[in-house]
């Protein structure tokens, strides 16, 4: 397979009160296509900082991270904008959509603000709330939506995009057992796909669900122990 991924050496620091803290000190990570990789650590071991690394959002003080074949921290201006706005998908612990828009709305803007043609906006979108299951929900307004079902639109439209690479920062974290499920089964599907994955979590029964996973400590990233089995009706690549 494919690394969609590959960092090395990560380094970010932060100044607090005179004391430097390093959020993540020297990681390495890759993630393959069609590889679902997950990050596992308590609060503040640091996940959401590499995250946002490898992802884009944030810059490394030192250390390189490329995704597709493009070097991150290298990318300015309107290339950095374009890189954030198509190569990578996010879904976050809270789902931030915008609740007066319907589920099938909120999936266009963020294809509109990725520059896909008008044409092809409704054909998108539908597409990507099919896969997520919610293609009858598609004219209810966010606000209408169940916890689980917003965070599936989340996802729908992290999945318009048709990113290589989709992160997931605790998309769990905010819903019951039950609902967590099936969002896990989802990206489960998603990488089986093709596409690559890279999550973090601090919930040790996400781990079932990952082709690989790492530990992370005090901004570390450490071993972890190999996941269970998939559940029934799982399948992994």
């Amino acid at each position: 397979m494919t690394d969609v991924v590959v960092a090395s050496g990560l380094v970010r620091q932060f100044s607090s009160g005179g004391i430097v803290v390093r959020a993540v000190d020297g990681a390495d990570i890759t993630v393959a296509a069609g590889e679902l990789v997950m990050v596992l650590g308590r609060s503040g071991a640091g996940k959401t900082t590499l995250l946002s690394l490898v992802g884009g959002l944030d810059r490394p003080d030192s250390g390189t991270v490329s995704v597709a074949g493009e070097v991150v921290e290298a990318l300015t201006g309107r290339q950095r904008d374009r890189f954030l706005q198509r190569s990578v998908g996010w879904v976050f612990q809270t789902s931030g959509l915008i609740p007066l828009l319907t589920a099938q709305e909120n999936v266009q803007l963020s294809l509109r603000l990725a520059g896909v043609d008008d044409a092809d906006l409704e054909d998108r979108a539908v597409e990507a709330l099919a896969r997520v299951g919610l293609r009858a929900r598609r004219f209810h307004t966010a606000a209408e939506l169940s916890g689980g079902e917003q965070q599936r639109v989340a996802l729908a439209r992290a999945l318009a995009k048709r990113p290589p690479l989709v992160i997931a920062d605790e998309p769990t974290a905010q819903l019951d057992s039950e609902t967590a499920g099936g969002i896990m089964v989802l990206l489960r599907e998603v990488s089986s796909a093709g596409t690559a994955v890279l999550m973090a979590t601090h919930d040790r029964v996400a781990v079932e669900f990952a082709d690989r996973v790492v530990g992370m400590e005090d901004g570390r990233l450490t071993a972890a122990p190999t996941p269970a089995p998939s559940p029934p009706g799982v399948a992994r690549t």
